[in-house]
């Protein structure tokens, strides 16, 4: 594994899930998916590993604007678009957006290290459903 972490089954499976295409997972999601797998996996066991990797570099952990934590292996710059109905997270490369200005008001209160545009609105599947709102968070048109 990167980062010169030690293998575990646990770790590589967690880490399978983070890294998947357009997934961004929670740490309860990640667990739930898992739990069938892995019977004896424990949250805990979850909530540590995923703080391992992010502490090592390994995926990023960030706020989806709901209270839940979302963790993500794509470590390539890239913004989010999140989907106001189904919860969908889909990836934004910075070269649809172009580079973000940084205002020179804020370069005056300290040393800007990133910028994260959060883009919401409502995807091409929901507005097809007719904005019937869906009961369960989907990850890129994929059941969790």
């Amino acid at each position: 594994m990167k980062a010169g972490l030690r293998l575990t089954g646990p770790r590589i499976a967690i880490y399978r899930i983070v890294t998947g295409e357009g997934v961004h997972p929670s740490a309860e999601e990640v667990y739930q998916m898992l739990s069938d797998e892995m019977p004896s996996l424990s949250r805990d066991t979850v909530y540590r590993t995923l703080g391992t990797f992010e502490e090592a570099g390994l995926v990023r952990k960030f706020p989806d604007g709901d209270g839940v934590f979302r963790y993500d292996g794509k470590m390539r710059f890239h913004h989010h678009f999140t989907c106001s109905r189904c919860r969908t997270i889909f990836d934004v490369g910075e070269d649809e957006t172009g580079a973000v200005p940084v205002p020179e008001t804020l370069r005056s209160r300290g040393t800007i290290e990133s910028v994260r545009l959060e883009f919401r609105g409502v995807c091409l599947s929901c507005q097809t459903r007719g904005g019937k709102m869906t009961k369960e968070r989907t990850i890129n048109s994929g059941e969790i």
